[in-house]
């Protein structure tokens, strides 16, 4: 059977393209998309092959998704045709994946929304990470849709002040509006806010730096209080040159913690390495509850016949653009 799905041709250029799609294997799954979410910073760097990234085209891309069961493999005895189901998938019109690869959810959760899920499961695992404790003040540098979704979990495991700094005004003003304490453009207007013993402190127990960005990272060192922790959780692009370590992280003891979502094991949890399955339910539970608001990260909902326009409008950034969301159902 044909699929459309989307590529990275080469660099800078998107296309869409038909595939042919099997049927399931044994332990597999062939699921139909109704919703997939571009996730900006992970596939705009792939599309424009910056640092760390594999350089080679073409490629499929995409890698949260919303979708319904159209078969099932023999194996699988806890799924079923027409369930629904987040999914890690490519932006395709139909997929075969793995069973590990999916999670059923409820009828109730709109598939727009649900289909981000592992953009909140990356925030989660950061902010995991970070081992928040009750009453404490949390910065988070970059306002994009995983810091602001780390922002939302910071406030959801007891930090009682949740700041956010981003050179793009809107973006600070929508973190306001859905629950950060402050936002501000940069550190001389935080600065500016701060007192000793104020509701806007000088210095934080955790910063979250989620730019993807080499030089916010020494914003975020310099942020972070004595004995406090700095979460490097966007995968950075480049180097940054000329880190004050002395100051900023040796005399404070500060302790840096690498945020990778790789380093989570897939089913069991370890201490306080949860695994990937973890993470993803409590995304699910939070999402289903109304206790984890996917609406500000979710900036439009285009066609996916529409997706080389959607890359096109997220890479031309002249919009109020968290991320798009591209429709299967409107193919």
């Amino acid at each position: 059977m044909k699929a459309m799905r989307v590529v990275f041709a080469k660099q800078n250029e998107v296309a869409l393209e038909h595939t042919e799609v099997g049927a399931p294997d044994d332990r597999q799954i062939l699921v139909r998309t109704l919703c997939s979410a571009i996730s900006p910073g992970t596939e705009l760097a792939y599309l424009r092959q910056e640092p760390n990234t594999p350089g080679t085209f073409p490629m499929p891309t995409g890698y949260s998704a919303c979708a319904e069961i159209e078969s099932t493999g023999k194996a699988i005895t806890d799924l079923e045709p027409g369930q629904r189901v987040i999914c890690s998938a490519h932006h395709a019109e139909r997929e075969v994946l793995e069973r590990r690869r999916s999670r059923p959810i409820g009828e109730t959760l709109n598939p727009a929304h649900a289909a981000p899920y592992r953009l909140a499961s990356i925030a989660l695992q950061g902010v995991r990470k970070a081992r928040i404790q009750l009453g404490q003040r949390v910065a988070v540098v970059g306002l994009g849709p995983i810091g602001h979704l780390a922002g939302q979990f910071a406030k959801l495991a007891g930090a009682t002040c949740v700041v956010g700094i981003d050179p793009v005004r809107w973006r600070c003003d929508l973190a306001v509006e859905f629950g950060f304490t402050a936002a501000f453009a940069n550190t001389d207007e935080l600065q500016k806010a701060a007192t000793p013993r104020g509701r806007i402190p000088q210095a934080f127990d955790t910063v979250i730096e989620a730019t993807g960005i080499a030089e916010p990272i020494k914003t975020a060192l310099k942020l972070g209080k004595k004995l406090g922790r700095v979460i490097l959780l966007g995968s950075t692009r480049g180097l940054a040159d000329q880190v004050d370590f002395y100051n900023d992280v040796h005399q404070k003891g500060l302790k840096i913690i690498g945020a990778h979502a790789s380093l989570r094991g897939p089913e069991d949890d370890l201490d306080n390495l949860w695994s990937n399955s973890s993470d993803e339910r409590t995304v699910v539970e939070f999402m289903e509850d109304g206790r984890l608001d996917m609406r500000p990260i979710v900036s439009a909902v285009m066609p996916a016949r529409e997706a080389v326009a959607a890359y096109r409008r997220l890479c031309d950034r002249n919009e109020k653009l968290m991320t798009v969301v591209l429709d299967w159902t409107a193919v």
